[in-house]
């Protein structure tokens, strides 16, 4: 009989996983699919053995990878998939890479891309069965700090607006660090989406 040990999600906030060292915290987890993203959920990368970088249509039936500074005939499909997921305590936006993606769409990254440029509804009901479905997951948390370029905010006296790496606005206390809580999905310990595990 398999045995696991699983963390409720609010206890990744309170006992501040991912936020006490400089190493990531791993835990599992069980909870169900509430949603997953559509939008960039696979993308082309570099066809190369050590590379999983992005790369760039030339438009003209080639593909420059800027990381290996190398010009390619073809590429790979690759997902990068970001799903919500739930227990009863809380739920937890987290990040997907293409091994463990698969394994939870049910689909190599080959069919998600062309499922993405030819059939787009198709990928939705991809997506939506996927959907409420039971999961164990290996996961991974980690908190790191960027640097933050802050303006005056004129419509709140106090306040200030900070503009991050990613382009998001936040308003708060005017600090010289931002934080940016990582959380990614490194395994499942699960059957596919069409075999959901039974309640323990």
């Amino acid at each position: 009989m398999f045995v696991y040990v699983a963390v409720l999600f609010i206890l990744i906030y309170s006992q501040q996983l991912g936020r006490n060292s400089d190493k990531a915290d791993s835990y599992q987890v069980k909870g169900t699919i509430l949603l997953i993203k559509g939008e960039r959920l696979v993308y082309k990368s570099c066809p190369g053995p050590d590379c999983q970088k992005k790369v760039i249509d030339n438009s003209n039936g080639t593909y420059t990878c800027q990381s290996c500074n190398k010009s390619f005939n073809s590429f790979k499909f690759r997902i990068l998939c970001n799903m919500n997921v739930c227990d009863w305590s809380s739920n937890q936006w987290m990040t997907v890479f293409n091994d463990e993606a698969e394994k939870i769409l049910g689909l190599t990254a080959l069919e998600v891309g062309q499922q993405a440029e030819t059939d787009p509804d198709g990928l939705n009901d991809t997506l939506e069965k996927c959907m409420f479905k039971e999961c164990i997951l290996r996961c991974r948390v980690k908190t790191e700090t960027y640097n933050t370029v802050y303006t005056a905010d004129t419509q709140s006296a106090g306040a200030c607006t900070s503009t991050n790496k990613y382009g998001s606005i936040k308003r708060g206390v005017a600090i010289k660090k931002a934080e940016y809580t990582t959380l990614l999905a490194v395994g499942m310990i699960c059957p596919p989406p069409g075999n959901p595990i039974s309640s323990m």
